[in-house]
């Protein structure tokens, strides 16, 4: 870039540390968003570990060790973005507790934004979700609990996916209904092949 910058940009805004190095060299100013850390996805793993043993008695495989190695590198490579970057933005109070006590980042350099929904602008319209469920064939009168997303183990798909399990197993009159992709979606598939009220 040459000390000029591309159309003028001022500020650079990224949703992680992964774009940090380059916007930091170039002088650029940076806001960075925290949508959690990578310390704290450390911690889910150990805690699957945990889990895995105490629940299944499973040990730890090759590809949790090597996932493990990755993610040890990427916290130390955190550690030293959060000393570089002058702003944080968080979204969720639990984000910004975890800024706070890696004790790398001053107070005042964590700024809370929550991620919300402006009720003047999206507000519940009946005509829509009972189109909606209709197209998914699903009965008005459900309860539905929805989820959308990336079906990712670090979304907390084992949890959600075991709990439903254990509700739809009692109450008929509740759906699950999934959004989104990826290698957890065979968890709402077994339950759906077990016959309970999953629409993914």
């Amino acid at each position: 870039i040459n000390g000029t910058l591309e159309g003028g940009f001022q500020v650079a805004h990224s949703e992680s540390w992964a774009g940090v190095p380059n916007a930091y060299q170039i002088g650029l100013q940076m806001a960075v968003t925290w949508h959690g850390s990578m310390l704290d996805w450390f911690r889910n793993e150990i805690n699957l570990i945990v889990h895995n043993y105490r629940m299944k008695g499973k040990m730890t495989g090759p590809n949790t060790a090597h996932r493990m190695n990755t993610l040890g590198s990427s916290v130390a490579y955190e550690a030293y973005m959060l000393l570089t970057v002058p702003h944080h933005i968080t979204i969720s109070d639990s984000a910004a507790k975890d800024l706070k006590e890696i004790n790398l980042v001053d107070d005042e350099r964590i700024h809370l934004i929550y991620n919300g929904v402006n009720p003047t602008n999206f507000q519940p319209n009946e005509e829509i979700r009972m189109e909606f469920l209709g197209e998914h064939k699903v009965d008005p009168n459900q309860f539905v609990v929805g989820c959308g997303g990336r079906l990712e183990g670090i979304k907390g798909h084992h949890q959600l996916s075991k709990a439903m399990e254990i509700i739809l197993e009692k109450r008929k009159t509740v759906t699950l209904v999934v959004a989104g992709t990826g290698g957890e979606s065979t968890r709402y598939e077994a339950l759906k092949k077990k016959g309970l009220n999953v629409v993914l």
